[in-house]
């Protein structure tokens, strides 16, 4: 089985996108969460790139909800540290 998924700043289409993460596991092994973090695929994407060349956007309810995740989630995002850029 696979999981994917992908972190954005917004709903729309053409939202900036953050991460993607993909992990293959057979559920019937019954892997624990360690076992299957160790085997995931994490990528993450510049945002400041994504608005200046490829005119994605930010929501900013979207931004707003990212900020008030746990300070190691808004830590782990690249557009945290750069901030000024995104908003």
């Amino acid at each position: 089985m696979f999981v994917f998924d992908v972190e954005t700043l917004g709903v729309e289409s053409n939202a900036v996108v953050l991460s993607a993460a993909l992990v293959h596991f057979d559920p019937e092994q019954k892997p624990d969460y360690q076992t299957m973090l160790d085997g995931a695929c994490f990528v993450k994407f510049k945002a400041k790139d994504q608005i200046e060349r490829l005119k994605r956007t930010v929501d900013i309810g979207t931004l707003e909800w990212w900020k008030n995740q746990h300070e190691y989630i808004r830590h782990y995002r690249d557009w945290e540290t750069d901030r000024k850029s995104v908003v």
